[in-house]
């Protein structure tokens, strides 16, 4: 009775109602406020940085090196160079198959008696002389391998034994023994006959070189390199009598060094005549890969100060891309020990990039300089300042990207541009396997 009497009077029934209503407000809005006070959950992107160590508060050296090695670069121990694994692919060009005697080393002698009657030597003489070398040469390089192949020699005799009966030509003499079988000459009388060859193309070829009205000439750029792969090609081997080696002992002992000298001599004068035609390119690689080894590096910045840097089609052969790469490569590294690290990072890049090309067409030898370019290529890009269009570079370095970033992000922390090598550990390129 009393709570009826307390409801009607003095207010009661507005002040039960208005308890209850604090009492529901306080036991509902404690639980929001403690959701509230709880810490936000963290999205994806933060997960990933909390697992990874986080963005580090200071920038000093030591701590982005820990940021980049948590992020998988190698900033604290980067790939060093290995010049030594560089090598030049040879020279002359090994022959992918053994010699034969095609169109060119047919009809010489014909060839002979109508130069003879030409008189002095014009311009247009040039693809006749031209010929009768490359033809000259081409018999050279075949008797010289019957000379090293006794049963390509007895195949060869014998089938040019054959060929006479069957036109109802004599044998000639001495070439067919008296049972009608070809005799095959001994290999000594066979490198005697390819030397006679050689000497012949060697005044060809020579005749091109020397000549002042020939200077103008298209293919002389190939022909000189023709006539230094002639000079630089070991002769083949011979049994001179006792009484003519000890008349040419001391001519011998310095014959292959003297042709090799001869053969860079007319390297020299390809390169020096014609510096931008393709054949330019052999002598430019062995000439810059011989001066690089001697420690002369002014003479090879010289020699591919000229050399473009333009891509080359894929169908470009591998060797040439390949001594292409090697050349920019010895520039590059020359570059970079004078201090032009601007210079030195575009011929090292464009030596990388080559490298692979040649790689992945089937040149062993470009999987080395390939990796030895990208290495001094992120050193030279580091130290050169700009680092504008470092992840679109390295992106194209392939597998060697990891190689290069871990170079570059050193280079970049030894020159105290801390901030671009943060972003080049942050790039998705750089990423460790497991972050995303």
């Amino acid at each position: 009775m009393w709570l009826r009497d307390y409801l009607h009077r003095r207010w009661g029934l507005f002040g039960f109602v208005g308890g209850i209503t604090v009492i529901a407000l306080w036991i509902f809005g404690a639980g929001d406020a403690a959701e509230k006070k709880k810490p936000p959950t963290p999205g994806p992107a933060r997960a990933a940085l909390k697992a990874e160590g986080g963005t580090p508060k200071k920038l000093t050296v030591a701590s982005v090196t820990r940021f980049c090695v948590r992020r998988g670069v190698a900033a604290a121990r980067p790939a060093q160079a290995q010049p030594r694994t560089v090598r030049h692919p040879g020279f002359p060009p090994p022959r992918p198959s053994p010699p034969t005697l095609g169109p060119k080393a047919r009809g010489l002698y014909p060839r002979q008696q109508k130069l003879l009657g030409l008189g002095a030597r014009r311009l247009r003489h040039a693809p006749l002389i031209h010929r009768l070398a490359e033809g000259f040469a081409e018999r050279y390089y075949y008797f010289r391998y019957l000379s090293e192949n006794r049963r390509a020699a007895r195949g060869y005799y014998r089938r040019l034994a054959e060929r006479r009966r069957t036109k109802g030509l004599p044998a000639k003499p001495g070439s067919v023994d008296p049972t009608g079988k070809a005799r095959i000459p001994p290999s000594s009388v066979i490198a005697l006959k390819a030397l006679g060859y050689r000497r012949n193309a060697l005044g060809y070829y020579k005749a091109i070189l020397t000549t002042r009205t020939l200077a103008k000439y298209r293919a002389r750029p190939r022909a000189l390199l023709n006539h230094a792969i002639l000079l630089m090609t070991p002769l083949p081997r011979t049994t001179p009598t006792r009484r003519i080696k000890r008349k040419r002992k001391d001519a011998e002992a310095g014959g292959p060094a003297r042709r090799r000298t001869e053969g860079l001599r007319v390297l020299h004068r390809l390169l020096q005549d014609h510096p931008t035609s393709p054949e330019a390119i052999e002598a430019m690689a062995l000439l810059a890969h011989r001066n690089a080894s001697e420690g002369q590096c002014p003479k090879v910045i010289f020699m591919v100060k000229r050399l473009s840097v333009a891509p080359l089609p894929r169908q470009t052969a591998s060797r040439r891309v390949l001594l292409r790469g090697l050349a920019h490569y010895h520039a590059g590294r020359c570059l970079l020990k004078r201090g032009s690290h601007g210079a030195a990072a575009v011929r090292l890049w464009r030596a990388a990039v080559d490298a692979r090309q040649a790689h992945g067409a089937g040149a062993p030898s470009g999987g080395p300089l390939a990796r030895e370019a990208a290495i001094l290529w992120a050193r030279a890009y580091g130290a050169a300042g700009d680092t504008s269009k470092v992840q679109a570079l390295v992106g194209r370095l392939g597998r060697l990207a990891s190689v290069a970033t871990g170079v570059l992000a050193a280079q970049l922390l030894k020159e105290g541009q801390l901030r671009a090598c943060m972003v080049l550990c942050t790039s998705p390129k750089t990423a460790p396997a497991g972050a995303k």
